[in-house]
């Protein structure tokens, strides 16, 4: 009776030991194909990147924006000198006038 016992704790010493072997195949196996999806998504990463330097990349987008920000300063005071300008034009253009009208309503009315 011994004998059957042991035997049956031996098959089922096996049939644990061969279960965690093929789920140790299998787990090794996704790891594996894991990683090389890993890789290709690293690899596909790094392709989107000038000779694949994210840091490059970046670097000549701040400077890029640097560029743009520059830019759009540089119109904001064109546009107020314009502004400022066309305002100070105005005003010396209704000054002459007013002052040619004064000047020839008083011609005018006291001669």
């Amino acid at each position: 009776m011994k004998e059957r016992e042991n035997a049956d704790l031996r098959a089922v010493v096996d049939l644990v030991n061969s279960n965690h072997e093929s789920t140790q195949k299998a787990l090794e196996a996704m790891k594996q194909a894991q990683d090389k999806k890993h890789e290709e998504l690293l690899e596909f990463v790094r392709s989107g990147f000038p000779d694949g330097d994210a840091h490059a990349h970046k670097a000549y987008h701040a400077a890029v924006l640097k560029t743009v920000e520059g830019r759009e300063e540089l119109r904001k005071e064109l546009v107020k000198k314009i502004v400022t300008g066309s305002v100070w034009g105005f005003i010396l253009f209704f000054f002459t006038y007013g002052m040619d009208a004064i000047k020839g309503y008083f011609k005018e009315h006291f001669k």
